[in-house]
């Protein structure tokens, strides 16, 4: 009976035309056992996306990998064919891998699903320590910015500007540093005074300098609300409604980072207040508090 299903089954395979599964082959790459600062070792092949800053050592097959970061900081020696390694000889290594040639298709790369930790080998039931995890480093900024009104009065107080520094992963990564925004908005002028411009100028109306600490960041970044300055959009009619706000991020350890936001309603759209405006000269309402005079 056994041999009857084998043939049955063989028979279904050479009829579809399935071949048969080739078992996924073992990452090529030189084998290290690397020690860190903490006392523990780590086993794994140099992967190609070590750098300056970071080891990546990586295992599996081509099908499939997992990879773990480890500051070079931290690493106070390594071992390789039953032979020591320095810190400074495994970069040497390293370098040497990443110089390589990506594998072709008959070798794919594999699918890395993220870092993993390894159980105490001595008690596997023990909760597997934390493992090396490189430090989150900036990669991109991206900001969104918005009216915003944080008194008791009718009119908008200024904008509200949100940072996002991202890392590789696409994660907000709180940062300390120096954070510039300046607002730009169209004014209108005489047109003998901008005749290139038909009588419009790009203005820089605002500009402030903010201080920001990890402490401020919540998962969604961190918010700063910048009031208005000399020229209030509310009151000036002179602005024109749409502006452009330009942020730069200048983080210790991590670079200098820009961000713009291209459009950015800097006076609220309201067809009454702009009737109310040209009519009397006042987009408020006589009964309506305001700021600052009118």
């Amino acid at each position: 009976m056994t041999s009857l299903t084998t043939v049955r089954v063989t028979l279904v395979v050479a009829l579809l035309g399935i071949a048969p599964l080739a078992p996924a082959a073992v990452l090529a790459g030189p084998l290290v056992s690397v020690q860190v600062a903490s006392g523990r070792t780590f086993d794994g092949q140099i992967d190609p996306a070590t750098d300056d800053t970071t080891l990546w050592l990586r295992k599996g097959t081509t099908a499939a990998a997992l990879r773990r970061p480890i500051v070079w900081e931290r690493v106070t020696g390594a071992e390789m064919d039953k032979c020591s390694l320095t810190r400074e000889e495994l970069q040497t290594l390293a370098k040497t891998v990443a110089a390589e040639p990506p594998p072709g298709d008959e070798a794919p790369r594999p699918k890395f699903y993220g870092v993993f930790a390894e159980p105490d080998p001595v008690n596997p039931s023990a909760e597997a320590p934390p493992p090396e995890y490189a430090p989150a480093q900036i990669r991109a900024l991206a900001a969104d910015a918005y009216l915003g009104n944080w008194d008791a009065d009718v009119e908008p107080d200024g904008i509200a500007v949100v940072l996002r520094p991202l890392d590789r992963w696409n994660s907000v990564t709180p940062v300390s540093g120096s954070v510039e925004v300046e607002l730009w908005a169209p004014q209108v002028r005489r047109f003998n005074e901008a005749p290139q411009g038909r009588g419009l100028t790009l203005e820089r109306i605002g500009q402030w300098t903010v201080q920001i600490s990890e402490n401020d960041f919540s998962s969604s970044g961190v918010q700063i609300e910048l009031p208005f300055q000399a020229l209030h959009p509310a009151f000036d009619m002179q602005i024109l409604p749409q502006g452009l706000v330009h942020v730069r991020l200048v983080a210790a350890g991590h670079g200098t980072f820009d961000a713009s936001v291209e459009f950015l309603r800097i006076r609220t759209w309201s067809p009454l207040r702009d009737k109310l405006w040209r009519d009397t000269g006042d987009r408020f309402f006589p009964g309506e508090r305001t700021g600052r005079g009118r």
